[in-house]
């Protein structure tokens, strides 16, 4: 029985770790690293403020960590 091209397939876990898939997610946690710092500077911009690029940031005031971390393991777990 061969399996449907639409069905998403599980990643073999017996597959080797690639340097590729190491940069994907050091894309994917920079990414959202930063959009959550952003979202929170501008929900709360007198209290938080976020400046610099995706390689440096300049970052004065109080993050809330526990929806820093949130978003953060999202990420790694592949949610939203």
């Amino acid at each position: 029985m061969n399996a449907s091209p639409y069905v998403a397939r599980a990643p073999n876990p017996a597959a080797p770790w690639l340097p590729e898939d190491t940069l994907m997610l050091e894309e994917k946690l920079k990414e959202a690293i930063i959009g959550e710092l952003k979202r929170q500077a501008a929900n709360r911009p007198q209290l938080l403020k976020v400046e610099g690029s995706p390689e440096e940031l300049v970052v004065n005031g109080k993050i809330d960590l526990a929806d820093l971390v949130m978003v953060i393991a999202g990420s790694v777990a592949g949610g939203p």
